[in-house]
């Protein structure tokens, strides 16, 4: 998201990898890029939102509530 709410379309695709199988390091593999510049990007999502999109503490990671409204 950027400043004025809108999401760029590479979080969005980051975030829907990611998503897909709620794993960061297949995201980024499928997406060509680095494991952290993936949480980065969510890290990003999530400040933007206010919630996080993604139950870390949880393995496989799971979406949260505003992660399956996202």
């Amino acid at each position: 998201m950027n400043r004025e709410g809108n999401l760029d379309l590479t979080s969005l695709r980051i975030f829907i990898e990611t998503a897909k199988d709620c794993n960061m390091t297949r995201a980024a593999a499928a997406l060509g890029i680095s494991q952290p510049a993936v949480s980065a990007a969510i890290k990003k999502i999530e400040n933007s939102l206010g919630s996080p999109v993604f139950d870390r503490d949880r393995r496989p990671i799971q979406l949260t509530t505003a992660g399956r409204l996202l």
